[in-house]
């Protein structure tokens, strides 16, 4: 795969998950968070094990095991953190993975980004706090839980680069997949369970199950193999961009100055490490 079919993929996946935003609002509305999860990832594993019965059996080793495990990690204190925290908080913090995935990777690697990588991610975090503009309030323990969250992914984004390097990414992708699968009923337990079957329930779970998650991942797991864990975080912070293009579009917000400016220097990080490495 070439670097900028690898740079545009990536794209689609963050427009893909920033588009889902209002299908989940949705379908929120007849599942619980939990629930929701659960079916969610269910079926996506379901899918990903069809797919891959023939082609790229999946080993559940260890270095796959941890991508699943960081995955459910970061949905579930998402989660977790969400029931005590802004929203607008909660989407500015967990976009703090945008910094801590080429922090993690020189801390945790050994590995010292490029000065343009640590220049994108400030661009694109500085971006993200005026499109996001989380609201001002005490720290709370849910702010601290959606920061594990942000920590979470950020080390999944690490894990998964290493992953794909011992098994092909889409047996990686079945196996995070399939743990997500199994530990989701855990946050639908600990939250407050809600079911109402519905039409917008079942499209919901065909657009997240299948295309952004069993597919997105896939996705995500294939670029790794071209492009670095730094250069996909910055690329990732695409994703409030599309789902604020999004909102607007639908109707849910105005056009403010702060959002065009934000959004402006979040593209500006993506095309910096967009560019052939030099």
């Amino acid at each position: 795969m070439r670097r900028w079919v690898a740079v545009l993929l990536l794209l689609g996946v963050t427009v893909v998950w920033g588009a889902t935003f209002p299908v989940v609002k949705t379908a929120l509305a007849s599942a619980s968070v939990g629930v929701f999860l659960s079916l969610r990832f269910f079926l996506a594993f379901l899918v990903l094990l069809v797919a891959s019965y023939r082609r790229a059996r999946p080993r559940w080793d260890k270095p796959a095991l941890l991508c699943g495990l960081l995955l459910f990690a970061g949905y579930a204190l998402q989660t977790a953190g969400l029931t005590q925290t802004l929203p607008s908080r909660s989407a500015f913090i967990t976009s703090l993975s945008v910094i801590l995935v080429p922090l993690l990777q020189w801390l945790v690697a050994g590995k010292v980004p490029s000065l343009r990588v640590w220049l994108a991610a400030a661009l694109a975090l500085f971006g993200l706090g005026l499109l996001l503009r989380p609201e001002a309030a005490p720290v709370s323990l849910g702010d601290g839980l959606t920061f594990l969250c942000a920590l979470a992914f950020a080390g999944h984004v690490l894990a998964l680069e290493a992953a794909v390097r011992r098994q092909h990414p889409s047996a990686v992708n079945t196996v995070q997949i399939g743990v997500v699968a199994l530990l989701s009923p855990a946050v639908a337990l600990a939250t407050p369970f809600s079911l109402k079957w519905t039409a917008e329930l079942v499209v919901a779970l065909a657009i997240t199950g299948v295309l952004a998650s069993a597919l997105a991942f896939a996705a995500m797991a294939r670029v790794l193999l071209v492009l670095k864990a730094g250069e996909t975080g910055v690329i990732l912070a695409f994703e409030p961009a599309a789902a604020a293009v999004v909102s607007v579009l639908l109707g849910y917000e105005p056009v403010t100055t702060s959002m065009l400016f934000g959004g402006l220097l979040v593209v500006s990080g993506v095309a910096l490490v967009a560019g052939s490495e030099r």
